[in-house]
């Protein structure tokens, strides 16, 4: 029972013996709703904390294989979690470029996809499946 506290940091209180249907003592385990929530659908939580983690490594491992013409291709992938429409996801890539079209240039996203995906002009350069694949062999 210790691993189970320590994974659930405590937010789910066990309350004392009861007799149990064999005859013998029992434990009661009462959920709090409110707890269970927050360690598996909040970006806060264990859950959460741990697709963080992992989504940082991919971030990291697809850094490390993006084309380096310039760099702003590198420096912009990113990582983080929030709550969709499927419960937590991570999102890994490019950081959106707000202002890149509204000053005449290409965002940090369309770059991404033409160098992960390639073009009718340029070969396909992938760097962000191979970090999931790795990500995923590890």
């Amino acid at each position: 029972m210790g691993r189970l506290a320590a994974l659930l940091g405590g937010l789910v209180p066990i309350s004392s013996p009861y007799p149990a249907s064999a005859g013998g003592e029992g434990v009661r385990i009462e959920w709090h709703e409110g707890a269970i929530a927050t360690l598996l659908e909040s970006p806060t939580g264990e859950v959460g904390k741990w697709l963080e983690r992992a989504g940082e490594r991919v971030a990291d491992r697809a850094r490390s294989l993006a084309p380096r013409d310039t760099g702003q291709l590198a420096d912009s992938i990113d990582s983080g979690v929030e709550v969709g429409s499927h419960g937590l996801e991570a999102r890994i890539g490019p950081a959106e470029d707000r202002n890149a079209r509204a000053e005449g240039r290409r965002a940090n996203e369309d770059v991404a996809r033409f160098v992960e995906l390639g073009t009718s002009r340029r070969r396909a350069s992938p760097f962000l499946r191979p970090a999931l694949s790795a990500a995923q062999g590890s």
